[in-house]
């Protein structure tokens, strides 16, 4: 058998491969945005000691509603990022600390609790092909503010990269691929800011009683 008689073939099959996420996609939402709800699951961080200390966590509106929108051949893929954004937050300070409380604003959270601490989403980006095996990228960076109780002075800012990966999938796949992609990414964020948050000397020192003000207790 002619070995070359199989190249019109394979050149068919690669074809109608490549292809095939174009119109399935299209198919999932035409000429319209597609809301996408991100139902990641709260990674599970490394065994720690608790820092002794009280914080009273900020997640504002812009993070709890916060969306990201991917164009696709003329089409909105929107991402709902506020509800696993708001458990992420929660889980890692949860995770950290003896005594976490959550407030909407700075404003309310100052005087509540020994530090005031901040997270907010500066960027998030994916990139993607158009192949059903293509990578699937996504990257986020977020930055962690620690403020003093009266919310009047800066004590600790850092910025953490995190990164997902996976592959695009065709048109059965894609959302189901999408959401392993996500779900890499808040794997890779929490761990990656467990560590921050542990060893940032600012943050131990809230403590250690070095910051702690004389009217300041930890409750039971």
């Amino acid at each position: 058998m002619n070995p070359n008689n199989h190249t019109p073939r394979f050149g068919l099959v690669l074809t109608v491969a490549r292809l095939l996420l174009v119109p399935a996609l299209a198919a999932l939402a035409s000429g319209c945005a597609h809301t996408m709800n991100v139902n990641v699951k709260p990674a599970t961080l490394a065994p720690c000691a608790k820092l002794p200390a009280r914080v009273a966590l900020v997640l504002n509106k812009d993070f709890t509603e916060y969306t990201h929108t991917m164009h696709m051949m003329g089409d909105s893929f929107v991402s709902r990022l506020g509800p696993p954004l708001q458990d992420y937050a929660k889980n890692v300070t949860q995770h950290v600390f003896t005594e976490v409380s959550v407030h909407p604003t700075a404003a309310e959270a100052a005087g509540k609790a020994d530090a005031i601490l901040i997270p907010k989403v500066t960027k998030f980006d994916e990139s993607y092909g158009l192949w059903a095996a293509s990578k699937h990228q996504t990257v986020m960076i977020m930055e962690w503010n620690l403020k003093d109780r009266d919310n009047q002075k800066d004590l600790w800012l850092d910025s953490i990269d995190a990164r997902g990966e996976g592959k695009m999938g065709n048109a059965f796949t894609f959302k189901s691929n999408h959401l392993k992609v996500l779900q890499s990414l808040f794997d890779d964020l929490s761990a990656k800011t467990q560590k921050a948050l542990l060893e940032s000397p600012e943050i131990r020192q809230i403590g250690s009683g070095a910051t702690r003000p004389p009217d300041a207790r930890v409750l039971p």
